[in-house]
C-alpha cells in the first residue's frame, strides 16, 4: 500500500469514527438505556411542572371569584 493510499485510509477511518460520535478526547457515546433513564427523568419533571401549574391556575381561579364576590357584596349592602 502506498504512503498517499495509506494516509488517505487514516484520514477517511478517523473523519468515520467522528460521524459516528468515538471523537478523541472526548467521552464515549451513552449507552440507550441512560438515554432513556434520563428521557423518563425529563418526564417525571415535565409532570410535575404541569402539575403545579395546573393548581396554581385552580388557585387563581378560585382567588378571582372570591374577589369577585366580594365586590359584589360589598357594593350591595
Amino acid at each position: 500500500m502506498s504512503s498517499d493510499l495509506l494516509l488517505r485510509y487514516g484520514r477517511l477511518s478517523e473523519a468515520w469514527w467522528y460521524v459516528i460520535g468515538f471523537k478523541a478526547g472526548t467521552p464515549p457515546l451513552d449507552p440507550p438505556s441512560a438515554h432513556k433513564e434520563r428521557a423518563a427523568e425529563a418526564d417525571t419533571k415535565h409532570q410535575k411542572a404541569l402539575q403545579d401549574l395546573l393548581h396554581m391556575v385552580a388557585f387563581l381561579r378560585d382567588e378571582v371569584k372570591r374577589l369577585e364576590n366580594w365586590c359584589i357584596s360589598s357594593a350591595n349592602p
